[in-house]
């Protein structure tokens, strides 16, 4: 896939087009709008915990039939947080005083930070996976040895 496409599905997922029609005049404009989770218009009059308890209900409600709901959760209020922290809400947003070198020390740390949880959760999937096999690998074991006994026990002349 092309970088340019990447990029183009990239802002389709948070911005969605929104076709104006003009009073009086027979054109419309089109105006790129914020979108949060799950497609619904980001309204700058509500705050951060009402979009979140709406968006974690949209979420529930329109949640793909194998999907895992913690994890979706876990998605919508960190996409909710950003927004907050990025001034998306009504609520007032925070302003932190630091100087320049806290702040460059701050994103390193955080950019650690979030790589190490990456490798962490990378880590765990991969276990679980194994776990998971072992768990269906037992399983099946038991069942052909069961079904062996049981053959024996039926065939075994007496």
């Amino acid at each position: 896939m092309r970088a340019g496409g990447m990029i183009s599905d990239l802002l389709l997922e948070y911005f969605h087009l929104l076709v104006v029609p003009l009073r009086g005049l027979n054109c419309r404009i089109s105006i790129w709008t914020p979108r949060d989770f799950v497609g619904r218009t980001m309204s700058k009059e509500e705050t951060a915990d009402e979009a979140l308890r709406i968006q974690l209900k949209m979420a529930r409600d329109l949640k793909a039939p194998f999907s895992d709901p913690n994890a979706t959760a876990n998605q919508v209020t960190a996409r909710n947080v950003l927004h907050d922290e990025l001034g998306r809400f009504s609520d007032i947003q925070r302003e932190y005083d630091i100087d320049d070198a806290t702040r460059d020390r701050l994103i390193v740390h955080t950019r650690h930070d979030a790589a190490h949880a990456l490798l962490n959760t990378i880590t765990l999937m991969k276990e679980v996976r194994r776990i998971n096999q072992r768990a269906r690998n037992t399983r099946i074991a038991i069942a052909v040895l069961s079904a062996g006994a049981l053959v024996l026990w039926i065939w075994w002349p007496r």
